[in-house]
């Protein structure tokens, strides 16, 4: 095994996930403004996210056998073009959207679900242990690229308004980018015969290894630290400040403009060996810059954090995905564990880290960081924990 990348259904899933991962980056900065905009509410938006994050992990779960059975093409397609529809209706609604978010939230959380299901699934099949930390750095590189390109696009949309359709401009574009998302979607993949599903002997075998358990605790502090409501607040930080879309959507690509380079740099060309030092260092720079903010809010530590998360977010982010998917490899016949894995995955990611995540944010209905500094001090908290977990496994992944 090698640390090639340049197989065909490895190429194919970057086009078809870069293309949708560009569509959803840009879907969810401008809903949580659209959000903003109608209802001033802050709150509102936690219960968008935390009804789609929660119907996201039942159905990714619930989905998970089909997967294993060999549907995963089959279930990705179908959360693509429910996806798409949501969009749509969204679009149609207009303003009225606003009144139906735990709804909307909940609808996409079925499809996105069933897409994410059907993606890892597909993604760990078709790459192995050495060639992870390449493939990571490059899925890293294309999600960074449609942050530069993503937030700018979509404010000039909504600036220029060339369709009258305001939002409504972004939802269209969305929409089309999911259609051609669809016409790439299938990864043909060497079908593989597995056990039926059972989730309840995956867990065993994870409560057994000290480095898996970590490495999930490690996903759900960083679901709920930087990785989930703290992203979706900073734009609102920024449009409060700014008071415009355009000069939002203008920071949104600068900051991660100073990322890609790194990140692909990262993937591509360090060593596995020295993964752990550079999330234990990622983790302490991202969690001083959230003590920045709280100690100095404005444009200026709001910019400052933004460029620090997207430097070294994608770092620590990619050092703990390779751990993630490597360390399965520590319980025998891993292969027969890892839809199983992936499910007890997603529910520390999202049910846990980032429904706790926007939790605090259904008992207020403004936006303040006097009023925000202990959730702020505990997400920085549990970023720095994060570093120090990923620092602490004792696992060898050059020996996987």
């Amino acid at each position: 095994m090698t640390n090639n990348i340049n197989s065909w259904p490895i190429k194919k899933l970057f086009i078809s996930h870069g293309t949708y991962a560009f569509a959803r980056h840009m879907f969810k900065i401008f809903m949580v403004l659209y959000i903003w905009r109608i209802t001033g509410d802050i709150s509102d938006i936690a219960k968008y996210y935390i009804a789609f994050f929660v119907v996201h992990t039942i159905f990714f779960t619930l989905l998970a056998p089909l997967a294993k059975k060999g549907y995963a093409n089959h279930i990705k397609i179908v959360g693509l073009i429910g996806i798409t529809l949501s969009y749509i209706i969204i679009f149609i609604l207009q303003e009225q959207a606003a009144s139906l978010l735990i709804a909307l939230g909940a609808m996409q959380g079925i499809f996105n679900g069933a897409y994410w299901m059907g993606y890892h699934v597909l993604s760990y099949d078709i790459t192995h242990t050495k060639n992870r930390g390449n493939y990571e750095g490059v899925r890293s590189s294309l999600k960074i690229a449609t942050g530069i390109i993503a937030p700018l696009l979509g404010s000039v949309l909504i600036a220029f308004d060339p369709f009258s359709f305001g939002y409504g401009n972004v939802f269209l574009l969305v929409t089309l980018l999911n259609i051609v998302t669809l016409t790439f979607g299938w990864v043909h993949v060497k079908p593989i015969s597995m056990p039926p599903f059972h989730l309840k002997k995956t867990t065993k075998e994870i409560l057994r290894h000290k480095d898996l358990r970590t490495i999930l605790l490690a996903g759900l502090l960083s679901n709920f630290g930087y990785k989930r409501s703290l992203t979706q607040i900073l734009i609102v930080f920024l449009f409060i400040v700014l008071g415009n879309e355009l000069e939002v959507g203008g920071w949104l690509s600068i900051f991660s403009v100073f990322s890609m380079i790194a990140i692909y740099s990262v993937g591509k060309r360090v060593a596995y060996n020295t993964y752990k030092r550079m999330a234990l260092y990622s983790g302490s720079v991202l969690a001083t810059s959230i003590f920045g903010i709280i100690a100095f809010p404005g444009l200026i530590t709001y910019a400052i954090f933004g460029i620090i998360k997207e430097i070294f977010e994608p770092l620590i982010v990619l050092c703990r995905t390779v751990f993630s998917l490597n360390l399965l490899s520590k319980i025998n016949n891993h292969g027969e564990h890892r839809v199983e894995y992936l499910v007890i995955r997603e529910w520390f990611h999202i049910m846990f880290g980032g429904v706790l995540s926007f939790t605090p944010f259904l008992f207020f209905t403004e936006v303040s960081i006097a009023i925000l500094t202990p959730i702020l001090i505990t997400m920085a908290v549990a970023t720095t924990i994060e570093g120090i977990l990923i620092y602490r496994i004792k696992t060898n992944v050059n020996s996987l």
